[in-house]
């Protein structure tokens, strides 16, 4: 006899559909992925989608909002350069970690931006409360109080820094180049964002 499947919940099913949404979107983009491929993936009809999600754009906005409800909350703006560089350190550990462990993250980001899709507000440095905001205001601090070089934009820093750990985090947890150990990382992205700012 067929055991029936479970019913879930209206919170769990929107769950569901996210989470494969996101596995479809890492694997092959977000304009290659169909509401029938996401709905094949989940193994639910099609109209059960489009009754939590208006479109497949919405589909796309709510998936970042769940990863991006992940990150790590970000302090207040620090009173010291070392109380800058203690936090940052931390909080690059988090963000290597999390995107060692779940890449799909970065692969999403990657095919959205291949696709032309717009990246949500948590991904401008205006954009309030979020890392990116934090790390804007405390350069801009840094370049009045801590002796961070003014010649160069916020934006140049910031790609720098963040670039270099996205690269390092797609070839640990894709390819499996690197073979870095994490005691040997220790907030080597920290020291080198710090020593650009001080050149």
């Amino acid at each position: 006899m067929e055991r029936k499947r479970k019913r879930l919940s209206k919170g769990e099913r929107r769950k569901q559909i996210l989470e494969q949404t996101a596995k479809l979107v890492a694997s092959k983009g977000f304009k290659s992925v169909s509401i029938r491929d996401i709905a094949r993936s989940a193994n639910i009809n099609e109209a059960l989608i489009y009754k939590h999600f208006s479109s497949k754009d919405e589909l796309l906005i709510e998936m970042y909002k769940e990863f991006l409800s992940q990150k790590p909350e970000c302090p207040p703006v620090p009173n010291s350069e070392i109380e800058f560089i203690q936090i940052l350190s931390s909080l690059e550990d988090l963000i290597l970690k999390k995107n060692i462990e779940e890449p799909n993250i970065l692969k999403t980001d990657l095919y959205v931006a291949l696709d032309e899709y717009m990246l949500p507000p948590e991904f401008n440095i205006n954009k309030t409360g979020t890392y990116l905001n934090w790390l804007n205001e405390c350069i801009n601090k840094g370049k009045k109080e801590w002796g961070f070089d003014r010649n160069i934009a916020n934006e140049v820093y910031i790609s720098l820094y963040m670039g270099s750990m996205i690269y390092f985090s797609l070839q640990s947890s894709i390819t499996g180049i690197f073979d870095v150990k994490k005691d040997q990382i220790n907030g080597s992205f920290t020291k080198m964002l710090i020593k650009t700012l001080k050149n």
